[in-house]
């Protein structure tokens, strides 16, 4: 069996060990390409990393000094009647 037709024929997790049914002959695993709302597959690494990357780019968002120092320039402003 070539290294690309492996099967799965066990998974252990947290010390549970679990066989997957019609492990003499190994089973298949479908692993979807892409998000979806509906599938229960297991989902690929890169369609994840995928899908966060096209969310908005987070180092853009104003810290609070930022937001403070925003403020007070336009408090100032209003005080010095210049708005």
């Amino acid at each position: 069996m070539a290294d690309t037709d492996k099967k799965i024929t066990r998974i252990e997790v947290d010390g549970a060990i679990y066989q997957i049914e019609g492990s003499n002959s190994g089973s298949n695993i479908t692993i979807d390409t892409a998000l979806s709302a509906t599938s229960d597959n297991a989902i690929a690494n890169k369609a994840v990393f995928e899908a966060l990357s096209k969310k908005a780019d987070s180092s853009n968002v104003p810290t609070d000094a930022h937001i403070n120092e925003l403020i007070d320039t336009k408090l100032g402003t209003i005080e010095n009647g210049s708005y």
